[in-house]
């Protein structure tokens, strides 16, 4: 399972889209631009929303977090508080 975890501890909201400059939902956009992913499940932790988890599967995973890894700080602004883990678990 692959572990996508946004978050900015320094907000009490987080909009992950605003973020990235995307005008679709980040999952969208991630299937979209991610071959053979398919989400499994969203979550935050604390209930809060400053943080978005999104579980994704996919046949070769090393690649697809290799691919997620790479759109994401290729889209990212620079001056954003937003950051991002991506894990394999």
């Amino acid at each position: 399972m692959i572990k996508l975890h946004f978050f900015d501890w320094d907000s009490f909201y987080l909009n992950i889209e605003n973020e990235l400059n995307i005008n679709s939902d980040i999952v969208d956009f991630l299937i979209e631009h991610v071959p053979y992913i398919e989400l499994e499940a969203t979550d935050n932790q604390f209930d809060l929303e400053n943080n978005w988890i999104f579980w994704f599967s996919s046949k070769n995973e090393k690649k697809a977090i290799k691919a997620i890894y790479d759109i994401i700080f290729s889209r990212i602004n620079p001056d954003s508080s937003m950051h991002f883990s991506i894990t394999l678990e």
